[in-house]
């Protein structure tokens, strides 16, 4: 069973540090979107969203601002502070391996995300509430998964973020913009 004490700790710990790291390294760049990325709760990373590097994806990539928003592939800052959430990922990894592989209930892969997504959640809020990303202008908190698509995202969205900034990542998330 995971310790969601010890995972909520260094989740709680990682992201601060992650906080801190992005905004020393791009805090003078207009950030849209910050929190966790995960593939069905296997690991746990950072993911970081900014005008500047959405602007350098497309310079790069060729396709349109619309068409890379809020995908992983928007920002070369995605992922700036990888390294805080080691211990992190590391608890999840161990957890995964030796919980939901070994498991035979049908639910095990539903109940492991449900547990683990419900400390990031936790986590998030308990951030914002310390007033950890008062130095941006009202960013998306969100945990975003390769697996989840854009109804996930919308309700965990809506889990962590005051009303007005969940609906805006609605109508964004609608829009393709």
């Amino acid at each position: 069973m995971i310790d969601a004490d010890a995972l909520h700790s260094a989740a709680k710990s990682g992201l601060a540090k992650a906080w801190q790291d992005r905004w020393e390294a791009h805090g003078h760049e207009t950030i849209y979107g910050f929190g966790f990325s995960t593939n069905s709760a296997q690991y746990v990373l950072p993911q970081s969203f900014t005008e500047d590097g959405l602007t350098e994806a497309v310079a790069s990539s060729g396709l349109r601002r619309s068409e890379l928003r809020w995908s992983p592939g928007d920002s070369p800052r995605m992922l700036v502070g990888e390294q805080r959430l080691a211990e992190t990922s590391a608890i999840v990894e161990a957890a995964y391996n030796d919980e939901l592989m070994e498991s035979e209930a049908d639910d095990a892969e539903d109940l492991w995300m449900e547990t683990v997504y419900g400390v990031l959640v936790s986590v998030l809020r308990e951030l914002a509430s310390e007033g950890l990303f008062s130095g941006a202008p009202d960013p998306v908190l969100n945990i975003w998964g390769v697996e989840m698509g854009p109804d996930g995202e919308r309700y965990y969205a809506g889990l962590v973020n005051p009303p007005d900034v969940a609906q805006r990542f609605a109508a964004e998330l609608a829009n393709g913009s």
